[in-house]
This record gives structure tokens, C-alpha cells and sequence, in this order.
């Protein structure tokens, strides 16, 4: 990482020890820093959803795990925004969906 620090795929591999090991404050870390990244404009062999839906969708999984449904909801959007029709991303917001509803405050 010292030699590329911008490399996206290291700073995946990164979140997943550190999810693997239970630190799920340090997995976000490295995964917002690859939200940062841009994506190359060259052939990669790296998969482009790193820089996305992939990286969304653990961070998704990490704030449901908190108790942050909203920003579990904002992610697993943005992941069906990326993916329409992802089976995943349309589960997990009807999941939330009602949580997330009973929480707010009704409008005024």
C-alpha cells in the first residue's frame, strides 16, 4: 500500500482482515477510502464494482449491524441504483423498509 496507496483492490482486501477479525470501525475505514478512489481510466483486471456496489454493500451490512438504518438503506439505494433488479439490494430495503418507517416521526 505504501507503493499505491490509490490501489482500490488492496484497500478491499484491507476491510476484509479487518472485518474477519472484528474490527468493523477500521473495515468501514478502508472501505469509504475506496469511495474516494477514482477509477481507472486504463484496463484494469481489478472488478469496477469495488468502486461501488461492492464496497456499498459491506458498508450497508456494517451500519445495519449498528443499528444505522438509514444509512443502511441510503447504501443498499445506491447499490440498486447501480444494479437495477439486484435481488440483494431490493431484499434487504424491504427489510429495513418497515424498521426505518416506525422510527421516524410522522410528517408534518
Amino acid at each position: 500500500m505504501k507503493l499505491d496507496p490509490e490501489d482500490a483492490e488492496l484497500w478491499f482486501r484491507k476491510a476484509v482482515v479487518h472485518r474477519n477479525r472484528g474490527e468493523s470501525a477500521q473495515a468501514e475505514g478502508c472501505w469509504r477510502r475506496i469511495l474516494t478512489l477514482h477509477r481507472p481510466e486504463q484496463f484494469s483486471s481489478v472488478d469496477q464494482g469495488i468502486y461501488g456496489h461492492l464496497t456499498r454493500r459491506n458498508l450497508a451490512v456494517l451500519a445495519a449491524e449498528r443499528g444505522d438504518h438509514a444509512e443502511a438503506m441510503r447504501l443498499w439505494t445506491e447499490v440498486l441504483a447501480e444494479c437495477p433488479g439486484d435481488r440483494e439490494a431490493l431484499e434487504k430495503l424491504q427489510r429495513l423498509g418497515p424498521e426505518e418507517s416506525a422510527s421516524e416521526p410522522p410528517p408534518e
